[in-house]
C-alpha cells in the first residue's frame, strides 16, 4: 500500500514550522494507530519506525520482518540486524540534527545513545486533529467493523433472559468477537441492578439477571486495526424504565438528525438538553463529561466533545464519533451510545439495531 502523501505532507508542514530536522513515527504490534494513519498498513513487527523529513520517508525495519512489511507497503524500507541494533542506528541517522519531532509511544531507551544536544519533541498533539477526519477506504472498514458490532449486539438481546448470570453472557459476547473480529475494544462492560442506580460501568459478576431487571452492556471491538464502540440496555418486566429508555431513544435521534456541518460541539449539548426537557428526561442530570468522543484508529480520539477547546468546533466531512448520552434516575442510569459518520452534511448512524 502507498503512503498517504496528504498526512505526510501535514506532517512536513510541522516539520517547518516548529523548525524540526525530521521526524520520527513510532509502531509497534500492539500500538499501530499511526502506521494506519499514515500507510494504511498494521504493524506485526517488535516495533518499528516511520521517518519523515522535507524530502524523504520510509520505514526503519528490523531485517527479519523486512518481507512482511514489504508485502504491505511499496515505498522504501531500510533495515536493522535486530532490535537490539536500534539505538545504534538511531544515533548513526541523527548524527548532525538537533531538533527531532516523535509521534507514538517510542521508549526512550531507543535513544539512550543520542548526542546529549539532541532535542526529542512530542508533535503527536499536532496531529490529532488530522486523525479526526477519515478516508473514504477507512470509513468502509469501520463500517465493516460496526456491521459485525451490530450483530453481536443482537446476540446480547437473546441472551439476556431471567436466571442467566452476566459473566456468562459476557463470555460468550467474547467469544463471538474473537470468531468475528480482531480483538475486543476493550474490557466488556456489564452492569445490572441493583448496581446500575451508581455506574454505567461495571466488570461482568456472577449476578443473575431478575425477573424483573435492567441490563447494560458497553463493548466494542477491532477489525483490520479499526476501533468501534456502543452501549446497549434490556428491560425485563420493567416497563416505567423501558419507557424512559424509549424517550432516550427519541432524543439521541432526534439530534442526530439535526446534524450537519454548520453544528458545533456546544450546539450538540444544547439540543440534547433542550430535547430532553421537552419529553420530561432529567436534562440536569446529563453526563456532559462522556457525551462522546472520535473514534476509528483508536477506541477514544480528538475531539472529545466536553473539551471546551471544541465548543466552538463545527462537524466535519469524513469525522466518525461517538454520540452517548446519560442520564440519571432515582433507581438507575441510563445509557445509549451509538457511532456517527458526517458525510455530505448529513450524520449517519454506523451502530443501527
Amino acid at each position: 500500500m502507498s503512503a498517504n502523501i496528504e498526512r505526510i505532507d501535514y506532517v512536513r508542514k510541522i516539520i517547518s514550522d516548529y523548525v524540526l530536522d525530521c521526524v520520527l513515527v513510532y509502531s509497534d504490534m500492539n500500538f499501530y494507530k499511526y502506521d494506519l494513519l499514515f500507510n494504511g498498513i498494521k504493524c506485526v513487527s517488535p516495533f518499528h519506525y516511520f521517518y519523515i523529513d522535507q524530502n524523504a520517508s520510509y520505514y526503519i525495519e528490523i531485517q527479519y520482518m523486512s518481507k512482511l512489511l514489504s508485502e504491505a507497503y511499496d515505498g522504501d524500507i531500510v533495515t536493522i540486524p535486530d532490535e537490539d541494533y536500534i539505538s545504534d542506528y538511531l544515533k548513526n541517522l541523527l548524527i548532525g540534527k538537533r531538533k527531532i519531532g516523535i509521534i507514538g509511544k517510542a521508549p526512550i531507551s531507543h535513544f539512550l545513545k543520542l548526542d546529549k544536544n539532541v532535542d526529542l519533541i512530542d508533535i503527536e498533539p499536532e496531529i490529532l486533529d488530522l486523525v479526526s477526519i477519515k478516508t473514504d477506504a477507512e470509513i468502509e472498514k469501520i463500517k465493516k467493523a460496526a456491521k459485525i458490532l451490530n450483530q453481536i449486539v443482537e446476540l446480547f438481546y437473546d441472551l439476556v433472559k431471567p436466571g442467566v448470570i452476566l459473566s456468562e453472557i459476557a463470555k460468550t459476547i467474547r467469544n463471538e468477537i474473537h470468531n468475528l473480529a480482531d480483538k475486543t475494544a476493550f474490557d466488556i462492560s456489564l452492569v445490572s441492578m441493583p448496581y446500575i442506580k451508581y455506574s454505567t460501568i461495571g466488570t461482568p459478576s456472577k449476578i443473575k439477571v431478575k425477573d424483573k431487571d435492567i441490563v447494560l452492556i458497553d463493548f466494542g471491538l477491532v477489525l483490520d486495526g479499526f476501533y468501534t464502540d456502543c452501549t446497549r440496555m434490556k428491560f425485563i418486566n420493567y416497563p416505567e424504565a423501558e419507557e424512559n429508555w424509549n424517550k432516550l431513544q427519541m432524543v439521541h435521534h432526534k439530534v442526530i438528525d439535526s446534524l450537519s456541518l454548520q453544528t458545533t460541539f456546544g450546539d450538540i449539548l444544547n439540543t440534547y438538553t433542550d430535547v430532553m426537557k421537552s419529553v420530561g428526561l432529567p436534562a440536569d442530570t446529563l453526563e456532559i463529561e462522556a457525551l462522546g468522543h472520535g473514534i476509528g484508529f483508536d477506541l477514544h480520539e480528538e475531539p472529545m466533545f466536553y473539551r471546551d477547546k471544541y465548543q466552538n468546533t463545527s462537524l466535519k466531512n469524513n469525522m466518525v464519533f461517538t454520540l452517548e448520552p446519560e442520564i440519571v434516575f432515582e433507581d438507575y442510569r441510563m445509557r445509549i451510545e451509538d457511532m456517527i459518520l458526517m458525510r455530505n452534511n448529513e450524520a449517519e448512524i454506523l451502530t443501527t439495531n
